[in-house]
This record gives structure tokens, C-alpha cells and sequence, in this order.
């Protein structure tokens, strides 16, 4: 698929979807001169990585989403379960493919 096209719909959802859930502050939009960190905590960090999802299959992906999104009481991200597991797919692929061919750049010295 061509990047641009990827570009386009990853901008379409964040302008869409993304910046109006951002009424609950899930990203910053002024700086804290007076905060120490901007770290937080983890709220599960027994599931911060999302590394023991199942990503055989795109719908295996938003139905996770999904229910880890309505768990932690944000449908406006649950909404946005189908679309994002399509472009990590996408992108998945996009980065397989790249991994398979040896980069014009790379060369070794002696």
C-alpha cells in the first residue's frame, strides 16, 4: 500500500476521532512550566505492553481493544478499535516488507 495513502487515513482518524476524545485530557495540550515529570504511574501495568494480545487476525485485535477500552470506561476509544487494528496491520505489513530488503544505505567497511 502506498505510504501516502497510510498517511492520509492515520491523519483522517486522529483529526476524526483522536483530537475530539481529547476532551478528557488524554493529551497535553499546554506545557506545565511547575511540574517535576510528566510520568505517571502505569494504572495496569500488568498490561502495559500489550504484548500478550492476540494479533493473528485484525478482528482478533479490535475485539481486544474494544473490550480493554469500554473496561477502562473509554468507548470514544473503543470506537476506534476497527480502524486502528486495520492501519497496525497495514503497517505490520509495510514493516515486514521493508525488513526483507537490504537497504541501499547499509554497507560495511574494512
Amino acid at each position: 500500500m502506498d505510504l501516502t495513502n497510510i498517511d492520509e487515513k492515520i491523519n483522517n482518524l486522529f483529526d476524526s476521532k483522536v483530537l475530539p476524545a481529547t476532551g478528557k485530557k488524554y493529551l497535553l495540550t499546554e506545557i506545565d512550566k511547575a511540574a517535576d515529570s510528566y510520568y505517571e504511574n502505569p494504572t495496569h501495568p500488568d498490561q502495559a505492553y500489550f504484548s500478550f494480545i492476540d494479533t493473528t487476525s485484525q478482528e482478533h485485535l479490535a475485539a481486544y481493544l474494544t473490550g480493554f477500552w469500554n473496561g477502562l470506561g473509554t468507548p470514544e476509544f473503543a470506537g476506534m478499535a476497527n480502524e486502528l487494528s486495520e492501519l497496525a496491520f497495514i503497517l505490520s505489513a509495510d514493516h515486514q516488507s521493508q525488513s526483507e530488503e537490504l537497504s541501499p544505505f547499509v554497507y560495511t567497511m574494512y
